[in-house]
């Protein structure tokens, strides 16, 4: 009887480490399976990113596409500046300006 039962449990143990393996070859495969899936679905987000830039590259007007591969920038000419010749600013003005209108002694 003895030998039965060692090689009963011989048997058994076998069973179970069969089974543990292919639990663990498919918990695998199904961690493969999902990377893939994610890699392919960020490369479809990808594609579909660039499908759009390319959509609104399409409907910008030629003379911003020319501006942007030149890398220029527009030079403007300064206008005349605001206020006396002699470049004083009325007093208070930048104070007004940065405080939101409320001064040391003024209401509002």
């Amino acid at each position: 009887m003895l030998i039965v039962e060692v090689f009963c449990l011989v048997e058994v143990r076998r069973r179970f480490q069969v089974a543990y393996e292919r639990r663990m070859r498919e918990a695998k495969l199904r961690m493969e399976m999902l990377r893939a899936k994610k890699e392919s679905e960020a490369y479809v987000a990808m594609l579909d990113k660039k499908r759009a830039f390319e959509e609104i590259e399409k409907r910008k007007p030629d003379a911003f596409k020319n501006k942007a591969r030149r890398g220029t920038l527009e030079r403007f000419m300064q206008s005349r500046p605001v206020g006396d010749a002699g470049g004083n600013l009325p007093e208070g003005l930048l104070s007004d300006i940065f405080s939101g209108g409320k001064r040391k002694g003024r209401e509002n």
